[in-house]
């Protein structure tokens, strides 16, 4: 693994799909329903600026303020807590409001950190591994030179399969997990009732800052 480089690890049939910062939520839930992601980078155009990635929980995020809001100066609905006693008006402006915002608007809106992470190809494997470690997802790689068509995506998902096809890669095998820091016992499961409305999930996704929730009878 010491001399590995982050081009060692990039999947050469991913596809990049750079995205507007000027598209909608809208337009971006279907392009990730239909390519099968969980997040796309953003780009400010026509400079190719990377602004970051926008995830399916920072749309959750966005979700559950643009849901919850009293929409003061709107309509007279309170602030809402299970969507159940919202009249359709509410509901509509909420929903035009939520399917319409600008995506850049939601660069980092859970408020994690890198999510601006860009290294280069060439750099040392050992590297991206710190980052992710730090806790980045995802990172921006870039041949040196190709400027966007050297551009990969490059997410943990990468690192652990090329792991996984020679173990004698993995530094310190012969230690646990938790040895290896790559469990914290100390932080709970985040469960939500499989009773409980979906807005609930959407909640506990957004206070804990976690991708998924366990459901629980």
């Amino acid at each position: 693994m010491e001399s590995a480089k982050v081009s060692t690890v990039m999947q050469a049939s991913r596809r990049l799909v750079p995205t507007s910062a000027a598209n909608s939520v809208k337009d971006v839930l279907k392009t990730l329903s239909e390519n099968n992601f969980v997040s796309l980078p953003i780009f400010k155009f026509p400079e190719n600026k990377f602004m970051g990635f926008v995830d399916c929980l920072d749309i959750a995020c966005f979700l559950v303020d643009i849901a919850t809001k009293s929409n003061a100066g709107k309509t007279d609905a309170p602030k809402s807590t299970s969507l159940k006693t919202d009249d359709m008006e509410t509901i509509w402006k909420r929903t035009r409001e939520f399917g319409e915002a600008p995506i850049g608007q939601l660069v980092d809106y859970s408020n994690r950190r890198h999510q601006h992470v860009v290294i280069s190809t060439e750099a040392p494997l050992a590297e991206l591994v710190g980052l992710m470690t730090a806790g980045a997802h995802r990172v921006i790689a870039e041949e040196p030179g190709k400027g966007m068509d050297g551009t990969t995506l490059v997410t943990q998902s990468d690192v652990l399969r090329w792991l996984a096809a020679d173990t004698n890669r993995v530094p310190g095998r012969e230690r646990t997990a938790r040895q290896l820091g790559w469990c914290d016992p100390e932080r709970p499961v985040v469960t939500v009732k499989e009773t409980a409305p979906a807005i609930e999930a959407l909640q506990r996704m957004k206070e804990w800052g976690v991708a998924a929730v366990a459901i629980v009878n």
